[in-house]
């Protein structure tokens, strides 16, 4: 994280962006669906959340 920032790589800081808010939205989803409450799923090929049909 630390040469991240030094080096200031905007190419790889969003990078890491997508892949951290990739990790969160998939576990939302899953917390949602523990309570019944999901209704989509997280395609990991894809990096998406897609609609459960």
């Amino acid at each position: 994280m630390n040469a991240l920032l030094e080096d200031r790589n905007d190419e790889k800081l969003q990078e890491l962006e997508k892949r951290v808010a990739f990790l969160l939205k998939h576990d939302w989803e899953r917390a949602k669906d523990e309570v019944g409450m999901g209704s989509k799923k997280v395609d990991r090929e894809k990096q998406e959340c897609v609609n459960l049909e």
